[in-house]
């Protein structure tokens, strides 16, 4: 049985920051109403930049009491509109940034605790340099361990905070060697709505007998819910509430998005660094070799990391390669595999044949390749990486500039592994012929790749859209999830519909009812507003 209990009490001398007007959330904090979806711009009538859990807690309970909608936003770097308020008040987590423990279990791991506002990049820093701000005593042990340890998870965004990443389960490029961040967290503290703390450890509250979770707050009032009677697919997702046969609840809340309450703090597994790590950039004459070796290297390899460019992708680095001076591809090249494989000193010589045998049987070589193992080398191999979704988003900002109710259109879709090449294929009889521009690139050693179309009219943006729908359709279909990395968010809701029809969102939102009972908190996000304000 989980209880919640009252947070402790803040020293006095803690004052909340909020900004409560208009003109200077206007002219100051506009920020914080949107994230790097760019859908335009939310609106709050406050702003709370909470740096205890006792705030947080207060804030909610306040909100509740007084039926306010709550928005938590984080970093901001979601592309679903998720961070962006349809009224009420935002509360942003990213004045509650402190590392709090590090520990040690014998013949297990290390794990550490941290705030929800500590940025990935800043874990990442002080993980690796073994600088935390904690006593002696904690530290010592882990300063004395001769290995370098690290938070594995990589999404892009090294901006974006911990409790974010949490509620969005974020992945990355590496979540094909390590997994996404639901398999790294450990524990979770959660502030929810009636004002007192969750803290669910894994492994301690998964289902009771008659398929139920149960919740007792410190005054005895009982939350009892079923979770949704769907199966989150295997693999890849970042697809509503997860739910899976004697799941345990702390898997509820990781990538719930915001809905079911605050994430105050996190305890994370660290792992190991590789002491090396071989990257690549490899380049193939046609796009079905570029598959086959991603297919060879699954099976074979032992790879940290596959992401894919099609010819559409090369040839939009190459105009900026004139613009910019920046490296020329191969002339002959059309398709691209970037990828990344551990290795020790002892055995570098090894892996390296084995990666280049793999790459001469499907039409390449290590000639072919941009490779190396140094800092600088990754950074610019990674450099690459970015490149395509970042001239994207510019040749987007463009023509919103000139056509504002344009937008890219993209998916974000995974199939099983066994249904790669037949997903390749439907997006290509899709897209071909269709007069649309486009670029696929992404994911592609976990069967998620990202389609970003750019239409130049209202008329192709419908037609966009309209193959993005029978793309979903088709990735279901395989048994594979309409989002794998994004979320929901507020843009993705006929998508949601598709995965698990109306039913399957009626009973996240029952899920909500019983943890949110106004329904205050991420109003839009997973659930449409339709479905929940039915369910009042």
């Amino acid at each position: 049985m989980l209880r919640t209990y009252p947070p402790k009490e803040d020293n006095d001398c803690i004052d909340l920051f909020e900004v409560s007007t208009a003109e200077e959330i206007e002219s100051s904090y506009s920020a914080y109403l949107t994230d790097e979806s760019r859908f335009g711009q939310g609106r709050a009538e406050k702003i709370f930049f909470p740096t205890t859990e006792a705030q947080v807690c207060r804030i909610l309970k306040d909100m509740s009491d007084k039926h306010i909608p709550v928005t938590v936003s984080g970093g901001r770097t979601g592309i679903c509109s998720g961070a962006a308020p349809l009224g009420g008040v935002v509360v942003n987590m990213e004045r509650m940034n402190r590392i709090l423990d590090i520990i040690y279990e014998p013949g297990k791991k290390w794990s550490i605790w941290v705030e929800s506002g500590v940025r990935l990049s800043e874990l990442h820093a002080q993980a690796e340099a073994k600088e935390f701000s904690l006593s002696e005593e904690k530290i010592a042990p882990f300063i004395s361990d001769p290995a370098t340890y690290f938070y594995p998870p990589d999404p892009t965004e090294e901006t974006a905070l911990i409790g974010s990443t949490v509620a969005s389960n974020a992945s990355g490029a590496r979540s094909l060697y390590y997994g996404s961040t639901r398999d790294f967290v450990l524990s979770l503290k959660v502030a929810l709505t009636n004002g007192e703390i969750l803290k669910i450890e894994r492994g301690e509250h998964s289902l009771s007998d008659d398929g139920m979770f149960y919740i007792i707050d410190s005054k005895g009032k009982e939350m009892a819910f079923a979770p949704p009677a769907y199966t989150t697919p295997e693999g890849k997702s970042t697809c509503g509430f997860f739910s899976r046969p004697n799941m345990d609840i702390i898997d509820l809340f990781i990538g719930s998005e915001g809905t079911l309450g605050i994430i105050t703090a996190v305890r994370l597994t660290l792992v190991k660094k590789p002491a090396l790590i071989l990257a690549g950039l490899s380049f193939f004459q046609e796009e079905s070799h570029a598959i086959s070796f991603v297919l060879e290297a699954k099976a074979n390899l032992t790879p940290l990391s596959l992401e894919y460019f099609d010819t559409n992708s090369l040839g939009l680095f190459r105009s900026q390669s004139k613009e910019k001076a920046m490296l020329e591809l191969p002339q002959k090249a059309n398709a691209a595999i970037f990828w990344e494989a551990p290795s020790e000193e002892e055995n570098l010589e090894c892996i390296y044949e084995n990666w280049e045998k793999a790459l001469i049987r499907h039409g390449s070589s290590m000639e072919d390749t941009w490779a190396g193992m140094e800092e600088n080398d990754w950074l610019r191999l990674k450099g690459f990486r970015h490149n395509v979704p970042e001239s994207i988003n510019r040749i987007i900002a463009g023509k919103k500039a000139k056509t504002p109710d344009i937008h890219k259109v993209s998916t974000d879709m995974a199939v099983p592994d066994h249904h790669l090449v037949a997903m390749m294929d439907e997006y290509k009889a899709a897209l071909q012929g269709s007069g649309l521009r486009y670029f696929i690139f992404g994911h592609i050693g976990d069967n998620h790749l990202h389609v970003n179309i750019i239409p130049d009219n209202e008329t192709e943006l419908k037609k966009a859209k309209g193959i993005v729908t029978s793309l979903a359709q088709k990735a279901i279909s395989l048994g594979g999830v309409v989002s794998a990395e994004h979320g929901i968010g507020k843009l993705k809701h006929n998508l949601l519909m598709l995965q698990y029809g109306e039913e399957g969102i009626r009973e996240m939102a029952r899920v909500k009812k019983a943890l949110d009972p106004n329904l205050i908190l991420g109003r839009g996000n997973i659930i449409p507003l339709s479905i929940l304000d039915g369910i009042l």
